[in-house]
């Protein structure tokens, strides 16, 4: 169903599916032993569905108390807890023991997941961090790896991302985004190809600041392979590519010339680089020398140019005035970091007017 145009309807529809829940409770209350496992994995998974409905009805606290409901059943049938909680907060555990059922585990990965996920909502990324990593410990822990629980643990990583981001922890939040994108590849199930695509350009941007080519210039493939794949989409894409590859061809031009500064002649890439995706692509380069004089300096900057250039087709300064002004702001650095190349200062004058 469509979600009622008017405002005061907008969770109608939760409201309904609520109610269900509720008679599904009480059916389940109804059966003559309610403690057998199978029914113990019934009444958490009931409460983890009330939890996300009550949460989604933006009735938080209502929503965490049946999420805790679910994670005692489960804590109960599984034997063991991999999280406890505290008055002065939560730590990670780590059970043993010969009388560990991890058959439903999945279902215990998908509480502490949204639980780590409501903290994060709240604005607590600290504790946030603490479930997603129960989550990821549960999931580690677990020998036979099925589809629920990898459907499971990809939610982990993806809240793992964002909240490793929130927490400025950006080497983390990198390697959790790359696992991110990974795993939708290995699923094999349908994604949002333009969403995947933009977190490969945002992830090489990462790598590009920390003058990582290597996998900068892989998550830049990456993203044009995948998106190669989509049939008409929309031109923000594809110009954003059009940035990405730009910037990239500059960075190299930019440490480069900061090494050379330096004294330095260390290639930008020597070895390999580890971390690929499930796509059809050439491995990441182990290779790529710094630029030293100004005839290759050149080369690079060919390459970037027409890349912004191209970009301004749709972040045209009419209808995109503050990006049409960034990419030619962009442009002017460009042509900066190529003069710093240029020894004649003739001909430096020369490409500041055309800059």
């Amino acid at each position: 169903k469509e979600v009622p145009e008017d405002d005061k309807e907008i969770f109608k529809f939760k409201y309904e599916a609520r109610a269900q829940l509720v008679a599904l409770q009480a059916e389940l209350l109804t059966l003559d032993d309610t403690s057998n496992r199978t029914s113990i994995v019934q009444t958490a998974r009931l409460h983890l569905a009330l939890g996300l409905n009550y949460i989604e009805a933006e009735e938080l606290g209502e929503g965490e108390t049946n999420l805790k409901i679910a994670q005692k059943h489960m804590h109960n049938f599984r034997g063991a807890a991999m999280i406890e909680e505290t008055d002065a907060g939560c730590e990670i555990v780590t059970p043993g023991g010969a009388d560990i059922d991890p058959s439903q585990d999945h279902v215990l990965v998908d509480i502490y997941n949204q639980r780590g996920f409501l903290w994060s909502t709240r604005g607590d990324d600290a504790k946030a961090e603490k479930f997603l990593k129960a989550s990821e410990s549960l999931y580690n822990s677990t020998a036979s790896k099925t589809a629920s629980i990898e459907d499971s643990y990809c939610s982990t990583v993806f809240f793992l991302a964002q909240v490793y981001s929130n927490l400025k922890k950006q080497v983390l939040a990198s390697q959790y985004c790359m696992m991110t994108l990974q795993k939708q590849l290995l699923t094999k199930k349908e994604f949002d190809k333009v969403e995947w695509t933009s977190n490969c350009l945002h992830l090489s941007g990462f790598y590009l600041g920390c003058e990582n080519f290597s996998m900068a210039d892989y998550c830049l493939r990456s993203a044009q392979h995948v998106i190669s794949t989509v049939q008409g989409h929309d031109s923000r894409i594809e110009a954003n590519m059009h940035i990405a590859v730009a910037k990239y061809y500059h960075q190299i031009l930019k440490v480069s010339w900061n090494r050379k500064e330096a004294g330095s002649e260390a290639p930008l890439v020597d070895g390999h680089q580890d971390g690929v995706f499930d796509l059809p692509i050439p491995a990441p380069i182990d290779k790529l020398p710094m630029t030293r004089t100004f005839e290759e300096a050149r080369e690079i900057f060919k390459l970037s140019l027409p890349k912004f250039e191209k970009s301004l087709e749709y972040y045209n300064f009419d209808d995109e005035c503050t990006a049409h002004i960034d990419v030619k702001a962009d442009i002017g650095a460009l042509w900066r970091t190529l003069i710093n190349y240029e020894a004649d200062i003739e001909r430096q004058v020369s490409m500041h007017k055309r800059r």
